[in-house]
């Protein structure tokens, strides 16, 4: 099924990676039918054999679908979507100074937050990276990978809204690159 899974996400130049992320919550939805659902998320007994593959657009060896892949979620969508390499690292903090800098992000730009405290970041790194979808004043819509949903520890690819600050998270920036659009 992992395999049928990554075959059908977009794999064309005339794609974005917004695209390529948008597929994957329709596998979600359950678009495809239920028994492809599970594979958007972590798995609480093996590896996720989809979630791991997003590594191959990274130098990282993952540790399962426990390591944090978001940043690899992000550039396995530019490579499906043939936009070449984005930052080639499992970190988000990689996407910090990734190509443009921007105020007024259009849906499918990059969002990229950082950990609020320094004493909760065992790497100066630490964060979380998606796409952009929404502002919604003090909060901004996501879509993307490795994204907790509800009060468990369901980390799987959707659409959420994040606090711009929190005791977790805080907003770094907005990035815009051509290949996004």
């Amino acid at each position: 099924i992992a395999k049928q899974i990554i075959a059908k996400a977009p794999n064309d130049r005339r794609s974005t990676p917004y695209d390529v992320d948008r597929y994957f919550l329709k596998v979600g939805d359950g678009t495809y039918g239920d028994a492809w659902r599970p594979y958007v998320q972590g798995w609480p007994v093996r590896w996720n054999p989809v979630i791991v593959t997003f590594f191959d657009a990274t130098k990282t060896v993952p540790e399962g679908d426990v390591t944090s892949w978001c940043a690899a979620f992000v550039n396995w969508c530019f490579q499906r979507a043939q936009k070449g390499v984005a930052t080639d690292s499992a970190s988000s903090g990689s996407f910090r100074g990734f190509s443009s800098l921007t105020t007024t992000p259009q849906i499918g730009d990059i969002v990229v937050f950082q950990r609020t405290h320094p004493m909760t970041q065992v790497e100066e790194h630490q964060g979380h990276v998606g796409f952009f979808v929404a502002d919604h004043g003090d909060d901004v819509e996501v879509l993307g990978g490795n994204q907790i949903v509800g009060h468990e520890r369901s980390h799987m690819i959707c659409s959420r809204l994040f606090a711009k600050k929190s005791a977790v998270l805080t907003l770094n920036s907005y990035r815009t690159d051509p290949r996004l659009h």
